[in-house]
């Protein structure tokens, strides 16, 4: 007869440290806070009237800027930060007069959006603000030099 088997040794604490560690990961993950969802991005079109800037290209850029700031920007300084990336550039498009640019602007927080129309002889209304609360959509007209926010 054989003598009863002896039960194998039970595993000690210290084997259970690297699966405890992987579960207390485990579930820090599962319960961490979710970062908060940016809302969509801001959508613009831009409709340029055959007479737009003289029937000549011009180019429109975005700009998260606060109501002071905006009032304060001056023809030359839109112009400057065009091409160079400026401090809170979004977006720099071509528009083409008797055509229809849709620009998708990164949602803004705080700010407003400023879009500024470098045309060749700039009317009165050069600039437009989209200020908070920012809306899905707006739809900008450009007739000759003059610009304006039809929404």
């Amino acid at each position: 007869m054989r003598p009863p088997a002896a039960n194998p040794p039970l595993p000690s604490v210290r084997s259970f440290g690297p699966l405890f560690a992987v579960l207390a990961i485990a579930s820090a993950c599962a319960t961490a806070p979710k970062a908060p969802s940016r809302p969509p991005p801001l959508k613009v079109v831009v409709r340029a009237s055959p007479d737009a800037n003289d029937g000549q290209p011009f180019y429109v850029v975005f700009q998260a800027v606060s109501e002071k700031e905006f009032t304060a920007e001056s023809y030359r300084a839109a112009s400057d930060i065009a091409f160079t990336n400026g401090p809170g550039v979004l977006t720099t498009a071509l528009v083409l007069p008797d055509r229809d640019l849709s620009v998708s602007i990164p949602s803004q927080d705080k700010d407003g959006v400023a879009a500024y129309f470098l045309l060749t002889h700039p009317g009165r209304s050069w600039k437009v603000l989209l200020p908070q609360p920012l809306a899905d959509k707006y739809v900008v007209s450009v007739v000759a030099s003059e610009i304006a926010v039809l929404n």
